[in-house]
């Protein structure tokens, strides 16, 4: 008598679970860090926006935003917003001048 065997055995298919389960643990770790990486230029992107509002006079957020205004070249102004994030400050500078002189 011959048995002919239909499908696969049991080891075969505890494996097969056994690399499925891992790649699919690889690629939610690789989600999960491209996830945290776009909101961390998120927040970037926002903080530069809250940055650029200030300088412009316009209403920021509630974030800790300090502006400073020194004189610059030439009898013009030079504008600073400046920030914590991350560790770093961060800062945007603005050179306003009323009137250009050759």
């Amino acid at each position: 008598m011959s048995y002919s065997q239909d499908g696969f055995s049991l080891p075969e298919v505890l494996l097969a679970l056994l690399l499925m389960n891992m790649t699919l643990c690889a690629v939610l770790q690789g989600q999960q860090a491209m996830s945290q990486g776009f909101a961390g230029q998120w927040q970037q992107r926002e903080r530069w926006q809250a940055l650029r509002q200030s300088l412009q006079g316009l209403s920021a957020s509630d974030r800790a935003i300090y502006l400073q205004r020194r004189p610059g070249p030439q009898g013009c102004q030079l504008y600073q917003a400046s920030t914590r994030w991350r560790q770093k400050n961060i800062r945007l500078n603005q050179l306003i001048c009323d009137k250009l002189t050759p």
